[in-house]
């Protein structure tokens, strides 16, 4: 599924990993979101294999290798969000 079946700008969009970094500047915006939001579980406790919260190097090079084993058949990555994500 690349796209929500609604077309109402108000629901959430999901796109695959891959159509998500087609374009640098979405892939940057989530790239900079997903940060965010790792660090900030991490920073609150969260068991997510970090002990700190992580860069955004990290997570960019964590973002990489979803990637690259989705395009190989060995793994995925889906977002949904709308203006941010939302999941």
């Amino acid at each position: 599924m690349d796209r929500a079946t609604s077309s109402d700008p108000a629901e959430p969009v999901v796109l695959d990993g891959r159509l998500l970094m087609s374009d640098p500047d979405r892939g940057l915006r989530f790239a900079e979101s997903a940060h965010q939001v790792l660090a900030d579980l991490v920073r609150e406790g969260a068991a997510l294999g970090w002990v700190e919260p992580p860069t955004r190097q990290e997570v960019t090079e964590l973002l990489d290798r979803v990637i690259t084993s989705s395009q190989a058949g060995d793994g995925a990555l889906r977002a949904a969000g709308g203006p941010r994500p939302v999941g």
